[in-house]
């Protein structure tokens, strides 16, 4: 699914080949060693982080999201109607969800500076429903289905069975890559959560990830600088941003693995201090 919004395609660099002395395997392990390197991000280049979010349906991710400095909210979930509520949150400028086409509208703009330029945050909420609308989209338009009881069928059965449907993740990445266009703002992506037994070591354990299609959230983690899983423990909001043995989390900024009642000035806090 290809955006109609005219770009500029991303130039190529042609890479020098010496044809008088062959590189050595040493000589291409250090440029390997380099490249990875170079990819590393540490806390003083970062200015803006890019956030994946995620967690059960009422915990408050959207919530977070808004907690963001100066944000403005793209409403997939529609979700957003609890933050009219409030005081302060009641005044985010909040983007209804309408199509594919107007989701890369809005990021397009976004990344142009040209959708609401005041503002410091965008939050993405959220991915995984998103997925699902494009998902839906695709099987009607790929699979001439029209029958909407066919349909939730159909996207069960893919769901259900984490099908990588190839247009599917293609078109998700190609959003990620939107969405690593904007450079500008901080940018809060949601998620919901997923359970999947894990099979690597043989005990009876499930594995706590965002719930998206593997192969598109390999193009999230990528993306992201900090993942982090929000539940409730007790009487407490956490946020976990360092991984575990059953909980899939990720910080370029270091901080405890655990952040009790977060919100997002706590990693903005953390990434002060680490710089």
């Amino acid at each position: 699914m290809t955006s109609p919004i005219p770009g500029v395609s991303p130039q190529q660099e042609l890479q020098p080949v010496n044809s008088i002395a062959p590189i050595t395997k040493l000589e291409k392990a250090d440029s390997i060693l380099e490249g990875i390197v170079a990819r590393i991000t540490t806390a003083e280049e970062l200015k803006f982080l890019k956030v994946l979010i995620y967690c059960r349906p009422g915990i408050g991710k959207t919530w977070f999201g808004a907690s963001a400095p100066s944000p403005f909210i793209y409403d997939i979930d529609d979700t957003t109607v609890s933050l009219q509520k409030h005081s302060v949150y009641s005044k985010i400028p909040i983007i209804p969800y309408i199509s594919e086409y107007q989701a890369e509208m809005v990021l397009t703009r976004t990344a142009e500076n040209k959708l609401f330029p005041d503002k410091k945050s965008f939050v993405f909420d959220s991915s995984t429903i998103f997925q699902n609308k494009s998902l839906k989209s695709q099987l009607r338009t790929q699979l001439g289905i029209r029958d909407d009881s066919q349909l939730e069928s159909m996207l069960t059965r893919y769901l259900s069975a984490d099908q990588n449907w190839i247009a599917n993740t293609q078109y998700m990445e190609d959003i990620v890559a939107k969405l690593s266009k904007i450079k500008n703002k901080h940018v809060i992506v949601t998620a919901h959560i997923k359970k999947e037994k894990d099979n690597s070591t043989g005990v009876d354990r499930f594995f706590t990830r965002p719930d998206i299609t593997n192969k598109a959230y390999q193009a999230f983690a990528r993306w992201a600088n900090i993942i982090g899983f929000l539940e409730v423990i007790g009487d407490k909001r956490t946020l976990q941003i360092q991984p575990s043995v059953t909980i899939d989390a990720k910080s370029h900024i270091g901080g405890p693995a655990v952040i009790e009642n977060p919100s997002f000035q706590s990693l903005l806090d953390i990434m002060e201090r680490k710089s």
